[in-house]
């Protein structure tokens, strides 16, 4: 076997590799030996058919064929010898005999070169929020409301209730119907808990002192747009949840924390665990925002552009419950998302070649710090188990290396507080100011764009690569 690979700046490289006709025969013995087992010819039984017969009926599409068999045994194992990661499936464009065997011409294509702008000395906004003891309250009421007891009662004196209503809109044109407030989820029956701040207040308060039977209309003051109501109280249960004490606490916390104290401080724990968590992702989303935006001249190869297609489809057709076989929407949703897709696509270019020019690895340290935080998730498997499964998954072991990435480009940066009611102003006018897509990680995720290396198709079957599988 002789290879020479020829790569080109835009990406799209060439692979021309010679075998001899002894690295062939082989493939070419299997294919009509599988064929003479599979042919009925009249005039020779089953199996007997000669091969020469065989080259002469078949002979153009079994060349063909093992000709693809034969780069799909071979190119694999180049293409891990020379560290290429291919970005579309490679495609077999010519096949040129000579009297001691055959050269391949093989195309293939690889992230082209590029260079990236400036990714240090950004300056971004760190939306900072402190837990609040009514948001520690609120936690605790709704904790209560898990042990409340609940009676069937007559009427309603408090908010303390649960009322079961039939709900039916006035005005019952399709307008009024369209903009229904979410709240009331344009349901006939409905169950609302009269202490639950999702409903408007005038609502709840509107149902003080009624009882059941009772049928009124109600107009929100709130939101005069909404369509008047016709509410039917067809049963109440007043809500008794217990006390707010130590008692609580150790039933909710599985005997754990003793005192309501101590489940106090656990619920501030865990919110601000939780804002802290929201306002790294907001820092990582403007950092990618940003390298993406100051880095567009990088030009996005058309199978990135297509794979991220994929992914954004399939997860805008989950969110929309519309199953994966109804391709009605997808041209549509494709042409919508294209500039959105490429975006993304050229961050995950962008993060590659800042991981591999900042020679950033996992190292042991971080997948002891990834243990310690998530062992408590496991607690059946030992760390020695942890260790050995992170060490055989690749997409966990890509996560520690985009954190540490994240973690390095917040370190370039300079940042400045903020609250998160501002950021959120500041974020929507930097939006509509922009002709761009904002990059959101929940939308897509890079690091679930890898493929693996399909077969090869012969160029003169189809014009174009095999579909790619994604992970």
């Amino acid at each position: 076997m002789e290879k020479n690979i020829n790569f080109s700046q835009s990406g799209v490289n060439t692979l021309e590799l010679f075998l001899t006709n002894s690295e062939t025969e082989p493939f070419f013995t299997k294919a009509y030996s599988e064929l003479q087992q599979k042919v009925a010819i009249a005039g020779f039984r089953k199996g007997k058919v000669p091969v020469a017969m065989l080259k002469k009926l078949y002979g153009k599409s079994i060349e063909a064929e093992v000709n693809v068999d034969i780069v799909n045994d071979y190119f694999p194992k180049i293409a891990e010898d020379n560290n290429l990661s291919l970005i579309s499936n490679p495609i077999l464009k010519d096949v040129q005999h000579q009297d001691d065997g055959a050269k391949y011409i093989i195309e293939f294509q690889t992230v082209p070169e590029f260079q990236i702008n400036n990714y240090q000395d950004l300056t971004i906004y760190e939306p900072v929020h402190i837990t609040t003891s009514e948001e520690i309250e609120q936690e605790l009421d709704q904790i209560a409301l898990e042990y409340a007891e609940y009676e069937d009662d007559d009427s309603v004196d408090s908010l303390d209730y649960v009322v079961n209503v039939g709900v039916e809109p006035i005005k019952e044109d399709a307008e009024a119907d369209h903009h229904h407030d979410e709240h009331h989820h344009n349901h006939d029956h409905q169950s609302i808990y009269l202490r639950d701040k999702q409903f408007f207040a005038d609502f709840r308060n509107a149902f003080l002192n009624k009882k059941v039977g009772d049928v009124f209309n109600f107009k929100s003051a709130e939101k005069p747009d909404e369509p008047e109501l016709k509410i039917n109280i067809e049963s109440v249960q007043r809500v008794t949840p217990p006390a707010l004490d130590d008692e609580l606490a150790k039933k909710y916390s599985n005997e754990k924390l003793d005192t309501i104290e101590d489940l106090r401080k656990d619920i501030e724990f865990r919110i601000q665990d939780y804002w802290d968590n929201k306002s790294r992702q907001e820092i990582e989303n403007q950092l990618m925002d940003i390298i993406t935006k100051q880095n567009s001249h990088i030009v996005v190869p058309e199978p990135l552009i297509e794979n991220a297609l994929d992914i954004l489809v399939e997860n805008l057709k989950k969110q929309y419950n519309i199953k994966k076989e109804d391709t009605r929407l997808d041209a549509t949703l494709r042409t919508t998302y294209r500039k959105t897709a490429e975006n993304y696509a050229r961050w995950d270019m962008i993060r590659n070649e800042i991981i591999k020019k900042e020679a950033i690895e996992i190292e042991d340290y971080d997948i002891d710090d990834f243990i310690e935080k998530n062992k408590e998730s496991l607690p059946d498997v030992s760390v020695e188990q942890l260790h050995e499964l992170i060490q055989g998954n690749n997409q966990i072991k890509e996560n520690l290396k985009n954190k540490k990435l994240f973690d390095l480009l917040i370190g370039f940066s300079t940042t400045n507080d903020i609250s998160f009611e501002d950021y959120y102003k500041q974020r929507e006018v930097e939006a509509a100011e922009s002709y761009s897509p904002k990059i959101k990680t929940e939308e897509y995720d890079p690091l679930n764009s890898d493929e693996d290396v399909d077969e090869i198709e012969d160029s003169e079957v189809s014009s174009e690569s095999l579909d790619k599988e994604d992970e």
